[in-house]
């Protein structure tokens, strides 16, 4: 994505801009470019006006949304509890998102925590390509296949190549549904969980949050425990996000009214964890995901 325009608007009409002419690709809920700009104290914005090139389907897309005030007002004063202090902290950043099909996702973040604020549509918009490239020597065809070989790794520009953007991706990331975890086999002391839907969330397994989600389906995990004898450990875990999706799809499909179970099987003595997906009655272990063990 190249972003063309992009502004905050405030209450009173003055505006503060979205860094723009970057290429992004930093990942969904990730931090991209940051620009600090006047006062560290600002207003709230109550809207987001928002104009980009998506290279994967080189198209333009553009819009003007409405921010919700009450919530973002809401988050801002109630703060957040600080995964490494344990005091009070605060919301210090408001994040865009853009994705394919003109999907608009905005978030707030602090302390590492990043919670989706609200999700928007844009409309297809013709925007002059000298917006993007000002140089007639460079087709737009030969540059929007420069840059994409340059971004995306040889599987993931391959596969864009041979078979498109999936349709309705961007709906399905957004989709919810009703699960929670459990880990066993050892004492787990932090819980990091990044979903699908770029939301971070922070657990103290049996206090903060314990066992709760969102409702997103996970992306990785950052999970702290500690061994009988006493040491701390840390394994990384990312997942395959086609594997998680089919397995809820076939485990909902078995049991449309329950809510299902991520079981993270920690052994000691390996030092692995196994994933499975659980309903009362059915199993699906994951096979595919990655995971790396460390000391602290």
């Amino acid at each position: 994505m190249q972003i063309v325009h992009g502004d905050f608007i405030f209450p009173d009409g003055s505006r503060l801009y979205i860094p723009e002419n970057g290429i992004i690709n930093n990942g969904w809920g990730e931090l991209g470019s940051s620009h600090l700009v006047g006062n560290p104290l600002k207003p709230l914005p109550g809207r987001l006006d928002i104009t980009w090139f998506s290279f994967a389907e080189n198209r333009f897309y553009s819009g003007v949304f409405n921010l919700n005030v009450r919530r973002l007002t809401r988050l801002f004063e109630q703060g957040i509890t600080s995964p490494t202090s344990g005091e009070k902290a605060v919301f210090d950043r408001i994040i865009v998102g853009l994705a394919p099909e003109g999907g608009v996702t905005t978030w707030v973040s602090g302390e590492g925590i990043v919670l989706g604020l609200q999700n928007f549509q844009a409309n297809l918009a013709e925007i002059d390509w000298r917006k993007i490239l000002d140089n007639e020597a460079v087709s737009r065809v030969d540059y929007v296949a420069m840059v994409l070989e340059s971004r995306l790794n040889s599987p993931a520009h391959e596969r864009l190549r041979k078979q498109g953007l999936p349709p309705g991706h961007w709906a399905r990331i957004l989709s919810r549904r009703k699960w929670t975890f459990e880990i066993a086999g050892a004492e787990a002391v932090q819980f990091w969980l990044r979903t699908v839907d770029g939301q971070r969330e922070f657990t103290v397994p049996g206090k903060i949050n314990a066992g709760s989600t969102n409702g997103s389906l996970p992306k990785d995990v950052k999970l702290n425990w500690k061994s009988a004898g006493g040491i701390r450990y840390t394994f990384n875990i990312s997942f395959d996000e086609t594997e998680i999706f089919a397995a809820f799809a076939k485990l909902q499909e078995l049991a449309p009214d329950e809510s299902l179970k991520i079981l993270f099987e920690i052994s000691e003595t390996a030092f692995s964890v196994t994933i499975s997906v659980h309903t009362s009655s059915y199993v699906v272990q994951l096979l595919k995901i990655l995971s790396k063990v460390f000391r602290v």
